[in-house]
Order: C-alpha cells, then structure tokens, then sequence
C-alpha cells in the first residue's frame, strides 16, 4: 500500500498559491538585512533573514541548480552568523573595558571580512540563480526591460545588494577602528582619542546606512512583488515542478530533514546564556519556537506522537518566561549581598534559582520526548538505500545497528544537557556563593558557556550522521 505522506497535492501555479508563498518569504528574509550593525551586535538578526532564505528556496532550487547553490551559500551564512552571536560571549565576557574595546574591534574586522568573503557571493548566487530560471521558464518579471537591450530587474537588484553588503559591512567596522586611537592616546598626549567619540562616531555611519538600507529594501520589496503578481513564471515553474519533482518523494523526506535540522541546531544555539548588562540577547523563549518548528517538520516525514513534546514545549515555554521574570524582579530589587542578610531577598533568590532548576528539568525532558519521537524517523528514512531489497537476516541487523547509531547520538546530546543543565543551576548560584563565602567565582560563567557550546556540537554531529543516512537512503531516487 502506498504510504499515505506521499499522496501530495501538486503545486499550484496560480498568483494566489503555489511559487507565492515563497517570493514572500524572501521578501520578509530581507528585512533583516537592511538594519545597520554595532559591532557585532545586529538588533534584527542576519540568521534569521539567511534561514528564512534557505526555507524558501528549498522548493524552487528542486528546479534550479544555481539557486540550489545559492541555498547552500547561506546556509554557510547561518553558520558564519551563529558564531557572530557566539563571539558576543567572548566580547562581553571579557572583565576589562579596555580588553572588550579591543575585543569589540577584532571581531568586528574577523566578520566584516566573512561577510565580503561569503555573503556577498551568496547574494550573486542568488540573482544569478533566479535569471538562470527566468531563462528556462516563461516570465514577465524576471528580466523585465532586458529583452529590449537594457539592464534587466534582476541585474540591478543583484548590483544593488553587492553594494549594500559591502557598504554596511564597511560602514559596521569603520567606528570601531578607532580602538586604535586609544593605545597611541595613552603613548602620546598630542593624539586625539577618537574612540571618546564612539557614540557620535557610531551614530555617524549608521544613519547613511539605515538612510540606504530602506531605499534597498524597498527596492527588493517591489522585485519580489513583482515576481509574486507574475502568473505566467508561476504556472511555468509550477508545471514543471509537478512533472520533475512531485514524483520524488524521497527529495521532500530529505527537504524536510534538512530543514528541520537546521532550525533545531539553531534551538540549541539559543539556549547559550549570553549577558550583556544582565540581560540575555539569546533568550530562551526563541530556542522553544524554533524547536516548535523543527518537530513539525519531522512530522512531516514520519507518523510521530505530538501530544508530550508539545506539552513538554510548552511546559518549557512557560518556564523560560518564568526564570526571566524571577532573575529581573531579584535584580531590581535585591543585590547579591542582600541575601545574607534579608530573608526575603534569600526567598526571593530561592525562587529564581528554583525556576532555573525547572526550566533545566523540563529541557531534559522535552530532549527526551523528542528524541523519542525521532526514533520513527530514523528506522523509516535510514539505514539502506531505497530500491535495494533487504533478502538477508545480516542486512536487516546491520541496518538494525546503523539505526541504533543514529539514536546513540541523539541519546548523547541528552546526557550532554544533563550536564548543562547542572552548570545553568551552578551559574544561578553564583549570587550565594558570592554571599555566604566572599568569594567571586566568575569561573562558573566559562564553565557554563563551556558546557553550551559542547552541547551544540554535540547537536551539529548527530544531525550531520542523521542527514547523511537519509540522502544515503535516496540516493537512487
């Protein structure tokens, strides 16, 4: 009997459906591109444009070999970004002012360099990618006056981005150039320390590029409006998904893995604790919403049970809103040496490390539920390559093991959060034993730190093992 998942409806090639949805969600992916930088601090997060980008085009890059190089070219991209968030830990984890000014500098130099090394080519990609399909589908939108010899809409969009990308790249690095000041400052009084200037200096170079940044961004708006209105690439495109790509099912299993790996690395990504004045710029909230979306996505590859993990997400949403509230109403109201000597500071306290201790329980949980759940993808979608028949008892135990494999990673990353979770309740503890023993043991802020990014290594392994045995599985297809 034919597995009921398969049974897909075909792609509509109308503006109201189909290839719609996905010029939209480009369109949305740049918004969070067009914001300028501090450093390395970026309010509306590039990684959130670069996945939004990978989403969409995982359907249309089925059709299209250069905008599926340009899918892979960002998802380089969502790394790159997601170690900008984790140089914060270094930047702001650094005791001395002068030492995070420095810091603040090197890093800002280390990513304005990996965005002209990377984005800007995935950027090129992109437009190539999508003059390469209007080429090879019928459209009035994607080369718009180059069939009459002049430059097409594409063209001046991909021109326009370069420029951009560059522009803020070099306009995010330029203020903090003048940490270079204060080291000669200090050596001669006759040098002007530009870096007193910082605010003004920082004010200076982002109003040309948010002045910039929203004339680019409505440019791209208006494109990808006018890809949206173009009913003739959309039936094209559409006829041609349903004839080639439909018929593959195992493309969609491994569309959908992909995905869903992804925004899960991402979930764990945000678990990391980073401060900047006592405020979390990762909260945890978001690492919740984003493994939301990966369960869905693996359930759209295998039959799973939603009922405990999306009891336990949300059980754990609550939790992370609950912690953030216990921490702020303490530190609005209480110091770290007030607990010693008030009772209700000490309560107050309890309460928050409490919470802390809960969030880690439920997180310890919800891994557990999850991977649980997991297990049907892997025995379905894993474990030989589909078209092969399995004639032997020795074929069926050695795909036996590989699934066990597979599940021992993921078990790993449970035991790895064990581990975690007792550092996030060590670090919460950091107040008392500040308190009760005079002692700062800023060292359990590194150890916790530690304990994130292993846990997401860990994360990066097993997904990598698991993605790998499903193109394995369909290779053939």
């Amino acid at each position: 009997m034919k597995d009921s998942r398969y049974n897909r409806e075909p792609i509509k090639s109308k503006g109201s459906g189909g290839t719609k949805i996905f010029w939209g969600l480009m369109a949305l992916a740049f918004v969070f591109f067009f914001n300028p930088n501090i450093g390395v601090i970026d309010i509306l997060p590039d990684v959130i444009g670069y996945l939004l980008l990978s989403l969409a085009l995982l359907k249309v890059s089925m059709l299209c070999e250069g905008l599926a190089d340009a899918r892979r070219a960002f998802e380089k991209m969502i790394l790159v970004d997601v170690a900008k968030f984790l140089s914060m830990i270094w930047v702001f984890g650094v005791n001395s002012s002068n030492d995070r000014t420095s810091s603040l500098m090197l890093w800002s130099f280390v990513f304005a360099v990996l965005e002209m090394i990377f984005a800007i080519p995935a950027f090129i990609k992109l437009f190539d990618g999508l003059s390469e399909l209007g080429n090879f589908h019928d459209n009035t939108s994607i080369h718009g006056s180059k069939r009459a010899g002049g430059t097409s809409y594409t063209d001046k969009l991909k021109v326009f981005t370069v420029i951009f990308v560059g522009f803020k790249a070099a306009m995010t690095l330029l203020p903090e150039l003048t940490a270079l000041s204060t080291a000669a400052y200090e050596d001669s009084s006759s040098v002007l320390n530009l870096y007193r200037y910082i605010g003004v200096i920082r004010a200076l170079c982002m109003i040309p590029v948010c002045i910039f940044g929203i004339v680019w961004l409505a440019s791209a708006i208006r494109y990808f409006l006018r890809l949206a209105a173009d009913k003739t690439l959309h039936a094209s495109v559409g006829k041609a998904y349903n004839e080639k790509v439909a018929p593959k099912h195992g493309l969609f299993t491994i569309r959908n893995v992909r995905v869903a790996t992804w925004f899960f690395v991402a979930a764990a990504v945000f678990t990391i604790d980073v401060k900047l004045e006592e405020v979390n710029i990762l909260p945890d909230i978001v690492s919740v919403l984003l493994m939301a979306v990966a369960f869905a996505y693996f359930a759209k590859t295998a039959k799973l049970s939603k009922k405990m993990p999306v009891l336990l997400m949300a059980l754990f949403g609550v939790s992370t809103v609950f912690t953030v509230l216990s921490e702020a109403y303490f530190l609005e109201h209480y110091t770290y040496n007030a607990i010693e000597k008030s009772s209700e500071a000490l309560v107050t306290y309890l309460v928050y490390v409490g919470a802390v201790a809960l969030q880690g329980i439920l997180f310890v949980c919800l891994l557990s539920a999850f991977f649980k759940e997991l297990r049907h993808v892997i025995t379905e979608h894993t474990g030989y390559v589909l078209g092969r028949e399995i004639n032997s008892d020795g074929e069926r135990k050695r795909i036996e093991e590989v699934h066990g494999e597979i599940h021992r990673s993921f078990t790993k990353i449970v035991d790895i959060a064990i581990v975690y979770v007792l550092s996030d309740v060590l670090y919460s503890l950091y107040g008392a034993f500040y308190a009760f023993m005079n002692k700062n043991f800023a060292f359990l802020s590194i150890v916790n730190i530690a304990a994130g990014i292993l846990f997401v290594c860990v994360t990066v392994r097993a997904v990598d093992e698991l993605r790998e045995a499903v193109q394995t599985k369909y290779m053939l297809e």
